[in-house]
């Protein structure tokens, strides 16, 4: 079925030689909601993609927002949604993502956070043999918008922080 004006899908196409076929829609791996914003942000690594849906609704928080990873094993893709304690409504978690290998991040660059509305806040997610878990947050002052872009590059995370105009970058540190 064609989705609709409010509804977003992300498609799977896959190359054999010079062919692109056609393989998966992955919003219908998981229920998705219209109005979701699903597939605003997303990153591809290998066989997993980290979807952003920033407003989507909760059964207890107003438009908190989500983000899914979904794996390839043979031509199935399944899903998972990202845990993320603590999230605030309308959040826009799930605008900035971000994916290398095994560490994954998730931006919310409207969320409240301790120290005032709107600072922003970024997840860094890892993948180990029970799944996906949060690693860490990390959140910005009053109106900083943290979060609204993110990138993983081996073990690297980059994080905009638009309201004082700086990149960050973080690394685990071992030991």
């Amino acid at each position: 079925d064609p989705p609709t004006s409010t509804e977003r899908r992300v498609a799977v196409s896959v190359r054999s030689g010079v062919t692109w076929s056609w393989q998966a829609e992955l919003a219908r791996t998981i229920a998705m909601p219209e109005g979701s914003g699903f597939g605003h942000a997303l990153k591809l690594s290998g066989d997993r993609v980290i979807v952003g849906a920033p407003v989507l609704e909760s059964s207890d928080i107003v438009h908190p927002g989500a983000a899914f990873i979904y794996e390839r094993v043979g031509g199935t893709w399944t899903g998972v949604r990202l845990p993320a304690p603590g999230v605030t409504p309308d959040a826009a978690l799930g605008r900035g993502v971000g994916l290398s290998g095994t560490v994954a991040c998730v931006g919310a660059p409207s969320e409240d956070t301790g120290d005032g509305p709107s600072g922003g806040a970024l997840r860094i997610y890892t993948r180990g043999a029970a799944g996906w878990s949060l690693q860490q947050r990390v959140v910005a002052g009053v109106f900083d918008g943290l979060g609204y872009a993110c990138a993983v590059d081996g073990d690297a995370v980059f994080v905009l922080n638009p309201g004082s105009r700086v990149v960050y970058v973080m690394r685990q540190v071992q030991g």
